[in-house]
């Protein structure tokens, strides 16, 4: 069975992505990856909710480049912290 990933990890590549280390591309596919995964043991649902939400930060929007931006990681990354 995999690991499922800390809040820290996770928050961890959302500070990437915020300033440009990792692509959203990346970030999706990595959310995916455990979004997909059958052997994951969810244990933590706010943890759950970001990444569901991470996988689709590559995700175009009809007002603007993308479905989420910048004000969404931090809202995420709150939510880690709480």
């Amino acid at each position: 069975m995999n690991a499922f990933p800390t809040r820290h990890e996770i928050a961890s590549l959302i500070n990437k992505l915020k300033t440009g280390v990792v692509d959203r591309t990346y970030v999706a596919q990595w959310a995916f990856s455990i979004i997909d995964a059958e052997n994951v043991r969810i244990t933590d649902q706010v943890a759950w909710k970001v990444i569901q939400s991470l996988g689709a930060v590559d995700l175009p929007s009809s007002d603007r480049d993308y479905l989420y931006g910048i004000d969404d990681f931090d809202d995420w990354l709150r939510l880690l912290e709480s």
